[in-house]
C-alpha cells in the first residue's frame, strides 16, 4: 500500500485536505494497514517498504504516542513529496527531527540532511535509527532551531515526549514535565546552504519565522506545520510575496489569511521563492 500511495498521491492533491471523505477514506486504509504490518512484532527488525526504497524504525515509546502513531497520512503525503522532488532536492534541513523519521526518507532520496533534535532520549534514539539504517548523508546535531545561538530552558513532557518544546512556545503545558537546558542555534546559520528545510518546532515556529531571512527563499523552499493563528500572521505578512501552498485547499495558492493551516488538524504550508505548484513538473 505504501508504495502505491507515495507513487499516486501527487495525482490526487485534492484528496490531501484534512477531514474530505477522500481523506478519511486513505486515512483509516492507512492506519489499518500500518497496524497490521507494523504492530505484530512492535516494528523490531520489520522493514516498511515504500516500493522504490524501505527503512526500519524499531518500535519506541515516547509517552502516549508511540512509532507507529509517526506513519500517518499527513507523514506519508511529506513522503511522497521529498521522493517525487528528489531530483530537485539535494540539501535538506531537518528541524525537530524527533527520531528521525523524515530525515532517514531524505537521505534515501539522495538528500544530504541536517537534523536538530533537543530531547536527549529522542536524539539518542535518532543516531541509533541513522546507524541501523545506513545512512551516510545526515548530520545529526542534538539542538534547538532558534533566533540566536546559545541556550534554553527545555519542557519536556513526561507522558507525551513529542509535545516536548522550548519553555514559553506553548501557552498550555498537560501532564507532569522536567525542565532542562539545551543548546539553540540560529536558523539563519543552519539554511545557508539548504534547498529544503523542514521544522515541525512544537510551537517555537513564531520566533523561527519572525527571524529567518526572506532572502534565503532565493534559494530555498519550505515545508512546515504551522502551529497558531500567530503563527499564520507572520507568516502572511513576512512572505506575502512567495508562492505559498496550503494543503488545508489541496495545495492550492493561498490567497487569504485563512487559508493557511493553523494547527497539525489542518495540515502543512509549502512556501517558495521559485515553485508555484507542490510537487513540480
Amino acid at each position: 500500500m505504501l508504495d502505491r500511495l507515495i507513487e499516486h498521491l501527487p495525482t490526487i492533491p485534492s484528496y490531501h485536505q484534512r477531514g474530505c471523505p477522500e481523506y478519511n477514506s486513505i486515512y483509516e486504509d492507512l492506519q489499518n494497514y500500518i497496524y497490521h504490518h507494523y504492530e505484530m512484532d512492535m516494528g523490531y527488525d520489520n522493514y516498511i517498504n515504500f516500493g522504490g526504497l524501505e527503512l526500519v524504525i524499531p518500535y519506541f515509546k515516547m509517552g502516549k504516542c508511540n512509532t507507529i502513531n509517526l506513519f500517518d497520512l499527513d507523514e506519508i503525503i511529506l513522503f511522497s513529496f521529498y521522493w517525487h522532488n528528489r531530483n530537485r532536492y539535494s540539501s535538506a534541513v531537518d528541524i525537530g527531527a524527533n527520531l528521525g523519521l523524515h530525515s532517514i526518507f531524505m537521505d534515501k532520496c539522495g538528500f544530504n540532511v541536517s537534523s536538530y533534535e533537543p530531547d536527549d532520549t529522542h536524539y539518542g534514539e535518532l543516531l541509533n535509527n541513522v546507524r541501523i539504517n545506513n545512512c551516510e548523508n545526515i548530520s545529526p546535531h542534538k539542538a534547538a532551531v532558534s533566533n540566536h545561538q546559545g541556550a534554553a530552558s527545555f519542557v519536556r513532557i513526561l507522558d507525551n515526549t513529542t509535545s516536548s518544546h522550548l519553555q514559553g512556545s506553548k501557552d498550555a503545558v498537560y501532564g507532569p514535565t522536567e525542565v532542562t537546558e539545551v543548546a539553540t542555534v540560529d536558523i539563519n546559520d543552519i539554511v545557508k546552504n539548504a534547498d529544503l528545510v523542514k521544522i515541525d518546532a512544537e510551537g517555537h515556529e513564531d520566533t523561527i519565522l519572525e527571524a529567518i531571512d526572506i532572502k534565503a527563499f532565493d534559494t530555498m523552499d519550505m515545508v512546515l506545520e504551522v502551529g497558531s493563528v500567530r503563527s499564520a500572521e507572520i507568516i502572511f505578512n513576512r512572505f506575502n510575496t512567495l508562492n505559498m501552498l496550503s494543503q488545508k485547499l489541496g495545495w492550492l495558492p493561498v490567497v487569504g489569511i485563512d487559508d493557511i493551516p493553523v494547527s497539525y488538524k489542518e495540515g502543512s504550508l509549502f512556501i517558495s521563492g521559485r515553485f508555484d505548484s507542490f510537487y513540480g513538473n
